[in-house]
């Protein structure tokens, strides 16, 4: 009985460390805004595929998971444009200060959304130049 108890505490301990992710996040007009409780939707019109725990990304040929408790900084260095189809490329700073250049992702709708100081929020990730997770 006492270690199932210990068991169920340390479990809702460390969920509560987890808790919902709250990022900042700049865009390409270079507005600011806090979000709470993100989720990125990678999905398509037929299927559903929605991680809030961090974010694809490549680097080279393989496809790398960044969760936001690793992230310290994502900044855009090399965005696209409207003429050429290349992902665009990242400089990912983690928290242990290892940094590595990556690409974005392209994977269905590809849709950051949450809840900011003045409601919902939903932006492309095409339109992200920065991404902070709050501490």
């Amino acid at each position: 009985m006492m270690r199932a108890f210990a068991l169920v505490l340390t479990l809702t301990t460390a969920l509560a460390r987890l808790g919902p992710t709250t990022l900042r996040i700049t865009d390409t007009k270079g507005v600011e805004t806090v979000v709470s409780d993100v989720a990125i939707d990678y999905g398509t019109l037929f299927s559903s595929d929605v991680d809030s725990t961090g974010i694809r990304v490549l680097r080279g040929d393989a496809n790398v998971f960044i969760k936001w408790a690793t992230l310290d900084t994502l900044r855009a260095v090399r965005p696209s444009d409207a003429t050429s189809p290349r992902p665009i490329e990242f400089d990912a700073v983690l928290r242990a200060g290892k940094r590595s250049r990556v690409a974005l992702l392209r994977k269905g709708h590809m849709k950051l959304t949450g809840i900011s100081e003045i409601g919902a929020y939903s932006i492309d990730l095409d339109s992200v130049r920065l991404i902070v997770p709050a501490r």
